[in-house]
């Protein structure tokens, strides 16, 4: 019994330094946005479209130019989607890097895009 006095004592004393604010500005603005993504996305599901996120990392060597490598890299998820028998319909980023752990090099490189079926 004298713990849980305890615990509500405490809990009473530390309601006082919790301050919990909203703030309406923001809530109203990100409502907005979530319902814009929503519309865009139940109209893309209407249509057939799916949004996906390809990753794709393939080995570099330091006599090779990165630009190459990016483009392969890029053209190997291309040709990876359209083997799967989709077609990018839009796309919202393409992002590629060269990373170096010791000797080792490797692109990576992703699509975050919209594909639907070809019939």
């Amino acid at each position: 019994m004298k713990k849980l006095a305890t615990i509500a004592t405490i809990t009473i004393v530390m309601s006082g330094c919790v301050k919990l604010e909203l703030n309406p500005g923001n809530l109203i603005n990100d409502t907005i946005e979530a319902s814009k993504e929503l519309y865009k996305t139940v109209k893309r599901k209407s249509n057939g479209e799916e949004e996906r996120i390809y990753n794709h990392s393939i080995p570099a060597t330091n006599s090779q130019y990165d630009n190459q490598k990016i483009i392969q890299c890029h053209n190997q998820i291309k040709s990876r989607i359209s083997a799967s028998k989709l077609e990018i319909t839009e796309v919202f980023s393409e992002s590629s890097k060269v990373t170096t752990d010791g000797e080792l090099r490797s692109v990576n490189c992703a699509f975050e895009v919209t594909v639907k079926s070809v019939s």
